[in-house]
Protein backbone atom coordinates (compact mmCIF):
# COMPACT_ATOMS: atom_id res chain seq x y z
CA UNK A 1 0.00 0.00 0.00
CA UNK A 2 1.08 3.78 -0.75
CA UNK A 3 1.01 6.88 1.77
CA UNK A 4 -0.30 9.66 0.37
CA UNK A 5 2.60 11.79 1.29
CA UNK A 6 5.22 9.47 -0.51
CA UNK A 7 3.47 10.05 -3.69
CA UNK A 8 4.62 12.64 -6.58
CA UNK A 9 1.96 14.18 -8.47
CA UNK A 10 2.88 13.80 -12.56
CA UNK A 11 0.20 14.79 -14.59
CA UNK A 12 -3.04 13.85 -16.05
CA UNK A 13 -3.95 11.19 -18.92
CA UNK A 14 -5.25 13.15 -21.95
CA UNK A 15 -5.87 10.82 -24.64
CA UNK A 16 -4.63 7.38 -26.29
CA UNK A 17 -1.73 7.24 -28.17
CA UNK A 18 -1.53 4.06 -31.27
CA UNK A 19 -2.94 1.13 -31.04
CA UNK A 20 -2.74 -1.06 -28.55
CA UNK A 21 -3.05 1.03 -25.18
CA UNK A 22 -0.67 3.62 -24.80
CA UNK A 23 -1.34 7.00 -23.44
CA UNK A 24 -0.52 10.55 -23.52
CA UNK A 25 0.61 12.47 -19.83
CA UNK A 26 0.08 15.92 -20.10
CA UNK A 27 2.66 16.75 -17.21
CA UNK A 28 1.47 18.77 -14.46
CA UNK A 29 5.57 19.60 -13.69
CA UNK A 30 8.57 21.16 -15.01
CA UNK A 31 10.90 19.58 -12.50
CA UNK A 32 10.39 15.87 -13.72
CA UNK A 33 13.51 13.88 -13.45
CA UNK A 34 12.13 10.37 -14.48
CA UNK A 35 13.42 9.73 -18.05
CA UNK A 36 14.27 6.00 -17.61
CA UNK A 37 11.34 5.38 -15.04
CA UNK A 38 10.63 1.71 -14.99
CA UNK A 39 8.39 0.61 -12.40
CA UNK A 40 4.68 1.30 -10.97
CA UNK A 41 2.44 4.00 -11.04
CA UNK A 42 -0.64 4.76 -8.94
CA UNK A 43 -3.78 6.05 -10.51
CA UNK A 44 -6.87 8.28 -9.88
CA UNK A 45 -8.23 11.33 -8.94
CA UNK A 46 -9.15 10.61 -4.85
CA UNK A 47 -5.98 10.28 -3.25
CA UNK A 48 -7.87 8.08 -0.72
CA UNK A 49 -8.56 5.08 -3.54
CA UNK A 50 -5.63 5.06 -6.16
CA UNK A 51 -4.98 2.04 -8.11
CA UNK A 52 -1.04 0.48 -8.77
CA UNK A 53 -0.47 -0.10 -12.64
CA UNK A 54 2.76 -1.76 -13.61
CA UNK A 55 4.86 0.50 -16.41
CA UNK A 56 5.58 -1.12 -19.27
CA UNK A 57 7.29 1.97 -20.79
CA UNK A 58 8.02 5.76 -19.52
CA UNK A 59 9.17 8.16 -21.32
CA UNK A 60 9.06 12.23 -20.84
CA UNK A 61 9.33 14.41 -24.17
CA UNK A 62 9.06 18.04 -23.18
CA UNK A 63 5.51 18.76 -21.46
CA UNK A 64 3.85 15.13 -22.26
CA UNK A 65 4.89 11.29 -20.98
CA UNK A 66 4.41 8.71 -23.15
CA UNK A 67 3.16 5.77 -20.61
CA UNK A 68 2.24 2.27 -21.49
CA UNK A 69 0.89 0.27 -18.83
CA UNK A 70 0.93 -3.25 -18.33
CA UNK A 71 -2.43 -5.35 -18.78
CA UNK A 72 -3.95 -2.67 -20.94
CA UNK A 73 -3.78 -3.65 -25.11
CA UNK A 74 -6.32 -1.60 -26.24
CA UNK A 75 -7.76 1.94 -27.44
CA UNK A 76 -10.92 1.43 -25.22
CA UNK A 77 -8.69 0.56 -22.46
CA UNK A 78 -6.92 3.68 -22.79
CA UNK A 79 -9.53 5.94 -23.80
CA UNK A 80 -11.33 4.59 -20.32
CA UNK A 81 -8.59 6.35 -18.28
CA UNK A 82 -8.97 10.04 -19.97
CA UNK A 83 -8.70 12.53 -17.06
CA UNK A 84 -7.18 9.72 -14.81
CA UNK A 85 -4.08 11.70 -12.26
CA UNK A 86 -1.06 9.81 -12.61
CA UNK A 87 1.65 9.64 -9.34
CA UNK A 88 5.09 7.64 -9.17
CA UNK A 89 6.74 6.87 -5.26
CA UNK A 90 9.14 9.27 -4.49
CA UNK A 91 11.76 6.52 -4.19
CA UNK A 92 11.68 6.23 -7.73
CA UNK A 93 12.00 10.26 -8.27
CA UNK A 94 15.33 10.00 -7.30
CA UNK A 95 16.96 13.36 -7.92
CA UNK A 96 14.24 14.88 -5.78
CA UNK A 97 16.31 13.81 -2.93
CA UNK A 98 14.56 17.23 -0.78
CA UNK A 99 11.46 15.82 -0.45
CA UNK A 100 12.16 12.90 1.12
CA UNK A 101 13.27 15.37 4.15
CA UNK A 102 9.83 15.90 5.56
CA UNK A 103 10.46 16.09 9.52
CA UNK A 104 14.12 17.35 9.08
CA UNK A 105 15.86 20.44 10.53
CA UNK A 106 16.26 23.50 8.02
CA UNK A 107 20.18 25.23 8.83
CA UNK A 108 22.55 27.70 7.71
CA UNK A 109 24.83 25.77 5.25
CA UNK A 110 27.56 28.19 7.15
CA UNK A 111 26.66 27.63 10.72
CA UNK A 112 24.88 24.78 11.19
CA UNK A 113 24.08 25.94 14.84
CA UNK A 114 21.53 28.30 13.46
CA UNK A 115 18.33 26.52 13.16
CA UNK A 116 15.09 28.22 10.61
CA UNK A 117 13.09 25.62 11.66
CA UNK A 118 11.78 22.31 10.49
CA UNK A 119 10.78 20.97 6.65
CA UNK A 120 6.78 20.44 7.53
CA UNK A 121 5.50 19.89 4.00
CA UNK A 122 6.03 20.78 0.31
CA UNK A 123 4.13 22.60 -2.45
CA UNK A 124 4.25 21.23 -5.99
CA UNK A 125 1.77 23.14 -7.70
CA UNK A 126 4.07 26.19 -8.51
CA UNK A 127 6.42 26.36 -11.60
CA UNK A 128 9.23 25.59 -8.82
CA UNK A 129 8.68 23.23 -5.86
CA UNK A 130 8.18 24.97 -2.97
CA UNK A 131 9.58 23.19 0.60
CA UNK A 132 7.34 24.69 4.08
CA UNK A 133 9.58 25.57 6.49
CA UNK A 134 7.72 25.57 10.11
CA UNK A 135 9.20 27.56 13.16
CA UNK A 136 6.72 27.94 16.06
CA UNK A 137 3.15 29.44 14.55
CA UNK A 138 5.24 30.75 11.34
CA UNK A 139 5.71 28.95 7.71
CA UNK A 140 8.30 30.14 5.63
CA UNK A 141 8.29 29.20 2.05
CA UNK A 142 11.61 27.77 0.48
CA UNK A 143 12.26 27.08 -3.44
CA UNK A 144 14.11 24.01 -3.90
CA UNK A 145 16.74 25.01 -5.92
CA UNK A 146 20.40 24.86 -5.78
CA UNK A 147 20.65 28.53 -4.91
CA UNK A 148 19.21 27.92 -1.95
CA UNK A 149 19.44 24.49 -0.83
CA UNK A 150 23.08 23.47 -0.33
CA UNK A 151 23.39 20.26 1.01
CA UNK A 152 20.85 17.37 2.58
CA UNK A 153 22.32 15.50 5.43
CA UNK A 154 20.56 12.03 5.73
CA UNK A 155 22.60 10.60 8.85
CA UNK A 156 22.01 14.44 10.53
CA UNK A 157 18.12 14.56 9.05
CA UNK A 158 19.29 18.33 8.26
CA UNK A 159 18.73 20.47 5.39
CA UNK A 160 21.35 22.95 4.66
CA UNK A 161 20.43 26.10 2.87
CA UNK A 162 22.66 29.25 1.57
CA UNK A 163 20.95 31.69 4.04
CA UNK A 164 19.75 34.88 1.99
CA UNK A 165 18.61 38.13 4.35
CA UNK A 166 14.99 38.59 4.70
CA UNK A 167 13.90 34.95 3.83
CA UNK A 168 12.84 34.00 6.81
CA UNK A 169 10.50 37.26 7.42
CA UNK A 170 7.50 37.89 7.23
Amino acid sequence: MHERNYLFPVGVITSPKGLKGELIVSLISNHLYIYDFQGEVWLGNDLNHLHPWKVGHFEVKGKKAYLKLCDLNTVEEAEYLKGIRVFLPLKDVKELDFLRTKGYKVVDSKDEKNCFGIVSDFFLGSAQILMIVKKGDKEYLIPCVEEFIADIKKEDKKVLINYIEGLFEQ
